[in-house]
């Protein structure tokens, strides 16, 4: 099974952005931005037969290095190949996110803690924020249905319309979210 990785995320904002990826966007279709966990890469491959966990730039091969994340594939091997089933004919599915956790406060926690600058939750979470079906990233609503039907976490949206307004939406910091005590939240 191939690695693939997952897109550079480019800031609406930015001059790259504006110039090279805004005029091969359908200017009518829908773009979607949810909110941003801060964690480390992963994904799930799978292709009906065999589930591999991936990082930012290759599959794990050494579980120890990558949050001792062992379990954590096997908790969601069952997840994925049954996510994968429902994508008809589908031969390479890959389930891109963001896996976070492993410390909140004075909670014990069995596993590694993924950053160091945020207390999010004691267990390991995957965040599910992106499908990759066969060469094709499908539709959000479409990533949204199979996720809850799999009972992957993932987040609601923070804004979804065309794709010339999300450098419309208010930065985070702006968006009147309630303030949670330096590195917790």
């Amino acid at each position: 099974m191939q690695f693939i990785k997952f897109p550079k995320i480019t800031p609406s904002y930015s001059t790259r952005f504006q110039t090279e990826i805004a005029p091969f966007t359908a200017q009518e279709g829908d773009w979607v931005v949810l909110e941003k966990v801060h964690g480390s890469n992963a994904s799930f491959a799978c292709d009906g037969k065999e589930v591999k966990l991936g990082k930012r730039r290759s599959f794990v091969k050494d579980f120890k290095q990558f949050y001792r994340s062992a379990d954590f594939l096997e908790t969601h091997k069952d997840r994925v190949l049954g996510l994968w089933a429902d994508l008809k004919d589908a031969e390479h599915v890959v389930i891109f996110g963001e896996l976070f956790g492993g410390h909140y406060g004075d909670l014990k926690s069995s596993v590694v803690r993924v950053q160091r600058e945020v207390d999010y939750c004691p267990q390991h979470v995957f965040y599910a924020f992106d499908i990759w079906v066969d060469g094709e990233f499908l539709n959000h609503d479409t990533c949204c249905a199979l996720w809850r039907k799999h009972g992957f976490f993932t987040r609601n949206l923070c804004f979804k319309g065309l794709t010339r307004t999300p450098s419309n939406f208010p930065q985070p910091a702006t968006r009147n979210q309630p303030r949670f005590p330096s590195g917790s939240a």
